[in-house]
């Protein structure tokens, strides 16, 4: 899903910002489910929501560089760039 999203990389900026922020939505839902997991889950368990955030990150943050021209490196640097920078019509 994120690698068709990031394919409208040259849509008009209405609709690459609807799309950053579905993206950036998904990945803090799924960063909350890494976290949830890791407060109800001892140390030497095996933690099934971390290991599939890892791989799932690095294509929506590649779809999201593609959508904004930025580079950011976490769930967090993006959701404070799309607050502070989302609504301008220039990226």
């Amino acid at each position: 899903a994120a690698v068709a999203l990031g394919q409208f990389n040259e849509a008009p900026v209405a609709v690459r910002r609807q799309a950053v922020a579905a993206l950036i939505a998904a990945l803090e839902k799924a960063d909350a489910a890494v976290v949830k997991e890791a407060r109800r889950s001892k140390a030497d368990e095996p933690r099934p929501a971390a290991d599939r955030v890892a791989p799932m990150a690095v294509g929506f943050s590649d779809a999201l560089k593609m959508l904004t021209r930025q580079s950011h490196a976490d769930t967090k640097a993006w959701k404070s760039w799309f607050t502070s920078q989302g609504a301008e019509d220039t990226w």
